[in-house]
């Protein structure tokens, strides 16, 4: 079975997305989830560690177990979801924004809200829970990407990040953003 950290098709990341945001309790996404797995002929379940499990549909007998015949586990997926949810993620970053506030200006501001956004709608993360891959996909995809930051907030989004870091506890992960 593939993880995480290992490279997989696009549709896996969304169903993983789509999983993130079911984990707090949203109907219409878990639903979408079965509907994109499905499409590709798998099924998707997240396990009581919090890892979704994509496997097949044609590993399944009539009576829904895993026929052990079937079974081939360069064909499935296990993806970590490793927030707490949507909702957690947001009322933790929420606080830390309130915090960070008080001593960041505008720019710096602009920069946390755009990690406290990816964290929270890619990743169901609070920043205190980010990893060194959520920097740095952050920072080398993410901000490239979507946000439209103006010339100023590109070139001081690094600092913006290590100070919203440490705001969060998170000195550990002060040399991801360099």
């Amino acid at each position: 079975m593939t993880d995480d950290g290992d490279r997989h098709p696009d549709w896996v990341d969304e169903v993983a997305r789509l999983s993130r945001i079911g984990v707090s309790g949203d109907n219409e996404a878990r639903e979408r989830r079965d509907e994109v797995a499905g499409e590709k002929g798998y099924e998707a379940r997240v396990r009581d560690d919090g890892t979704l499990v994509l496997h097949p549909d044609d590993w399944l007998d009539e009576d829904g177990v895993v026929d052990m015949e079937a079974f081939d586990a360069d064909e499935a997926y296990e993806v970590p979801l490793d927030g707490g949810g949507f909702d957690d993620a947001r009322r933790r970053n929420e606080d830390l924004l309130e915090d960070f506030a008080e001593d960041a200006d505008e720019t710096e501001m602009f920069n946390a809200r755009a990690f406290v956004e990816f964290c929270e709608n890619h990743h169901a993360v609070a920043v205190e829970k980010a990893r060194e891959k959520h920097v740095d996909s952050f920072l080398n995809d993410y901000y490239v990407r979507n946000v439209w930051a103006d010339e100023e907030a590109e070139e001081r989004v690094e600092g913006s990040l290590r100070a919203l870091l440490r705001e969060a506890g998170r000195d550990d992960l002060v040399q991801a953003t360099k």
